[in-house]
């Protein structure tokens, strides 16, 4: 026997469903959407992302936002500044990181901050936040400050630590 009432009990129910099911997708994608992953291939050349099957790399390459004309153009090419550069948006002569050796901004020595103890002692963060220019991570805690930043280096700990600047939660790396 037809029952107009439990019909439109499961026809609510079925609306509710989809509503319900169309809001956790969306609420996943928009969960999704708030992660950056910034990789930066120190040193390498574009040539070089084909000498080796690298499928992990491809994947990302594919389902993200690829710069094949990125030009920085800051003189001086090397790790520290360029990584800098990145994390901030701005020149060396702004960040203070101007190449493997720079002045400490305190006491005025020179400073190789590639080495262990510079990087244990914070003598990097000092030289980065005697020149306080934004950076994706501070601007990133500023929109929300629950967010959590980690930058990460396999043996070039200086590389996570300018990237990440003094506003990362976490500096990894592997002396």
């Amino acid at each position: 026997r037809f029952r107009p009432g439990l019909l439109l009990i499961a026809a609510a129910l079925l609306v509710a469903l989809t509503l319900h099911e169309s809001q956790a997708r969306k609420a996943k994608q928009h969960a999704l959407s708030r992660y950056a992953v910034i990789i930066v291939l120190d040193g390498a050349r574009p040539d070089y992302l084909h000498l080796t099957p690298m499928p992990n790399l491809d994947k990302l390459i594919q389902n993200g936002i690829v710069y094949r004309n990125a030009f920085a153009g800051q003189e001086i090419a090397n790790t520290p500044p360029g990584h800098a550069t990145i994390g901030t948006g701005d020149y060396p002569k702004l960040t203070g990181v101007q190449g493997f050796l720079w002045q400490d901004p305190v006491n005025h020595t020179l400073l190789d901050l590639t080495t262990r103890s510079a990087i244990n002692s914070g003598q990097l963060d000092r030289v980065m936040t005697s020149h306080p220019v934004p950076s994706i991570a501070s601007r990133v805690k500023q929109a929300d400050p629950s967010a959590r930043i980690v930058s990460v280096a396999g043996h070039k700990c200086y590389a996570s630590d300018t990237m990440g600047t003094p506003t990362a939660d976490y500096i990894l790396c592997s002396l």
